[in-house]
């Protein structure tokens, strides 16, 4: 049995685990009845050179924008940024960590860690959803009460 693995199985790897990463960052920017606010923005550096996630610089008078679910890398020969999706971030991952096993281990770790945040962020944000709803049940309660008393006034002075 080798213990060593291929470049392509390490790949593999990568690449399910930005996967995972997808789909809870999918999850974590879905809309909430009633709606909440996202989270707080936070960057995730996997490697020196590749971040998640992208986000855009603030314009006048506004804040950071997410680009949700992709990566922002900033290598090439010209040191510029430029953005990768999750599909082509994985090789780009392994080469950054030039195919080295202990830092695409060290990478998989960061991956995980953006996963538990998006899990966790979603959960509050959800937690955040039933919480108004349980404020406004009052309040709904009354306005139901009020249409039957309407409707009963209505019904009453018909006849």
């Amino acid at each position: 049995m080798n213990p060593h693995m291929t470049p392509q199985e390490m790949l593999q790897l990568v690449h399910e685990k930005l996967k995972e990463l997808y789909q809870a960052d999918e999850e974590l920017l879905e809309q909430t009845t009633p709606p909440t606010p996202r989270p707080r923005f936070r960057c995730f550096r996997f490697t020196r050179n590749i971040t998640f996630p992208a986000f855009e610089a603030p314009k006048y008078g506004q804040g950071y924008r997410w680009r949700t679910s992709i990566w922002h890398c900033k290598a090439g020969a010209n040191g510029r940024a430029y953005y990768l999706d999750y599909r082509d971030a994985a090789e780009a991952i392994c080469e950054d960590c030039k195919w080295q096993p202990r830092l695409i281990l060290r990478a998989i770790c960061r991956i995980e860690a953006a996963i538990a945040w998006c899990r966790k962020r979603r959960e509050g944000r959800l937690r955040e959803a039933e919480e108004i709803l349980r404020q406004q049940s009052r309040w709904a309660k009354k306005l139901r009460q009020r249409q039957v008393l309407s409707a009963m006034a209505r019904l009453g002075g018909k006849q």
